[in-house]
């Protein structure tokens, strides 16, 4: 019985990296917040801004995957068949003219709005294939990667140009 629940499990990580990566954001001022060069891809030199609209935009699929409506707007992409990278550039296009602070509202908001889906959500619907990916992994094993694993990757890359600076 001494078993840990899924949804213990992924609140217990998603508060874990969620820390890290706010008391990074804090120590930030706005000019770090919006200075290119945090991290790059073919579509150019991020800032943590461009960042953390990313992050907030992926977070979105885990309320489509609870059938529940996105906690915040997110940026249409385009029609068709994409790839990671393709949506990636196509989320940076679509969100590198918010104003900081409607980006730094969202993120602050979807994350507390996500706390409180997983919370309210059942084990049974965290054991639940997606419904975009009926014969995929649950949601239970698909939400690090918009999450949780997500925020690590990138914290490491605000981490790394910080020193730099």
């Amino acid at each position: 019985m001494g078993e840990t629940s899924h949804k213990a499990e992924l609140l217990d990580n998603l508060r874990a990296a969620h820390e890290p990566l706010e008391q990074t954001l804090a120590a930030m001022t706005a000019t770090q917040l919006t200075t290119p060069g945090v991290y790059a891809d073919d579509n150019g030199e991020w800032t943590v801004k461009d960042i953390l609209a990313h992050i907030t935009w992926w977070e979105q699929s885990v309320f489509g995957w609870l059938d529940l409506p996105r906690a915040v707007e997110r940026s249409p992409l385009p029609e068709g068949e994409l790839s990671e990278e393709q949506t990636n550039n196509a989320i940076f296009e679509g969100n590198r003219n918010r104003p900081l602070d409607a980006v730094m509202n969202s993120f602050q908001h979807s994350y507390q709005q996500l706390v409180s889906a997983v919370e309210a959500a059942s084990e049974e619907q965290l054991n639940q294939r997606r419904k975009s990916a009926p014969n995929g992994p649950t949601i239970y094993e698909s939400f690090p990667g918009n999450t949780y694993d997500h925020y690590q990757i990138h914290l490491q890359s605000m981490r790394d140009w910080l020193d730099k600076q």
